[in-house]
C-alpha cells in the first residue's frame, strides 16, 4: 500500500488477527459459522467463495458486539483487548468494519457482476441499518417515549435494525454468493431478520440483571411493563419467551417454504442451534392471560 511501510501495515494485521483470536466474547460461535457455510453451499454455492463470506461477515459481526460492549460498559475478560486502551478498543473496531469492507469488495469482484453489485448492495443498505440501529440504542431511552403503547412496537424495530439487519446480511449474503433467485434471497434476508431479532429478545431477557445498572435502556423487558404495566417477574418473562419463540419459529417456516428441502432444514438447525428447541407454551399462554399471571 502506497506511503505505508511494510511493518507499519504487518502491525495492524497482526493487531486485527490477535483481536479476533483472544477475544472469545465477540466470536460468533464456530456451530453458526460452519450452518451458514452448509446453507450456502446447500443452494448451490462454491464452498471457497462461501467460507470468504462467512468470514467476512464474521469480522463485522465481532466489530458490532465490540462497539456494543464498550458503549454498554461491559467486561472484555482477561483478553490481549480488554488489556488495550479503550481509545485502541474503539479504533479496532472501526479497522475491522474497514477491513471487512475491503474483503469484501474484493470477493464481490470474483462472483458475477450481477451477484458482485447485488452483494455490495446488500451489504451497504443493511451495513447502514446496523449503525442506525446502534445510533438509536444509545440515544433512545424507556421513559423518553410519549405513550406506553408505542414501548414494544418501537423496540421491535429496534431490535430489527440492531441484529435483525445482522443476520439478514448473513443469510442473504450466503444467498447472494450460492447466485440465488430473488425470491429466495427476499425469504431468506426475511428469515434472517426474525433470527436476528430472536437473538436480540433472548440476549435481553438473559441480561435483565446486568441491565440494571443502565435504567433508562429500553430492553425487551421495561418495554413489556411500559405497554402492558406488568412486572418482569419470571413467569411472564418465561411465557413472553415461549409465545416469541414460538411465533417467529413458525414465521420463519412459512418464509422459507421457497427454498430447497435441505436448505430448510439447515435454517431449523440453526435456530435449534441458536436458541433450542421450541418450548411448550405455558398454561398462562394458552389462556391468554399472559400479563395477569403474578402481576407485580
Amino acid at each position: 500500500m502506497s506511503g505505508i511501510s511494510p511493518s507499519t501495515t504487518l502491525d495492524f494485521d497482526a493487531a486485527l488477527v490477535q483481536w479476533s483470536k483472544e477475544s472469545k466474547i465477540l466470536a460468533p460461535p464456530s456451530t453458526w459459522l460452519a450452518l451458514l457455510e452448509r446453507l450456502s453451499v446447500a443452494l448451490g454455492g462454491s464452498e471457497p467463495l462461501v467460507k470468504r463470506f462467512v468470514f467476512i461477515w464474521s469480522r463485522l459481526y465481532s466489530a458490532t458486539l465490540l462497539l456494543d460492549h464498550l458503549q454498554d460498559q461491559d467486561e472484555l475478560g482477561s483478553s490481549w483487548l480488554a488489556a488495550q486502551p479503550v481509545s485502541l478498543q474503539y479504533h479496532l473496531a472501526f479497522s475491522a468494519y474497514a477491513s471487512a469492507q475491503y474483503e469484501l469488495a474484493g470477493l464481490a469482484n470474483d462472483l458475477s457482476p450481477a451477484d458482485g453489485a447485488r452483494l455490495h448492495e446488500l451489504w451497504s443498505s443493511l451495513v447502514l441499518q446496523l449503525a442506525i440501529g446502534q445510533y438509536r440504542d444509545l440515544t433512545l431511552s424507556s421513559g423518553s417515549l410519549a405513550y406506553d403503547q408505542q414501548a414494544l412496537d418501537i423496540y421491535e424495530e429496534l431490535a430489527g435494525q440492531k441484529t435483525g439487519a445482522a443476520f439478514a446480511l448473513a443469510l442473504g449474503g450466503c444467498t447472494i454468493v450460492a447466485g440465488g433467485n430473488i425470491e429466495q434471497v427476499d425469504a431468506i434476508m426475511d428469515a434472517g431478520q426474525m433470527i436476528g431479532m430472536l437473538l436480540q429478545y433472548q440476549d435481553d431477557l438473559l441480561d435483565r440483571a446486568e441491565q440494571n445498572i443502565q435504567p433508562g435502556v429500553l430492553t425487551l423487558a421495561r418495554a413489556v411493563a411500559r405497554q402492558f404495566g406488568s412486572g418482569a417477574n419470571d413467569l411472564a418473562i418465561s411465557v413472553l419467551w415461549s409465545l416469541l419463540y414460538r411465533r417467529y419459529a413458525q414465521g420463519v417456516g412459512s418464509i422459507i417454504a421457497v427454498l430447497p428441502r435441505s436448505a430448510q432444514d439447515i435454517i431449523g438447525e440453526l435456530m435449534v442451534t441458536m436458541f433450542g428447541s421450541v418450548p411448550d407454551l405455558p398454561a398462562a399462554a394458552e389462556n391468554h392471560a399472559v400479563w395477569s399471571a403474578e402481576r407485580t
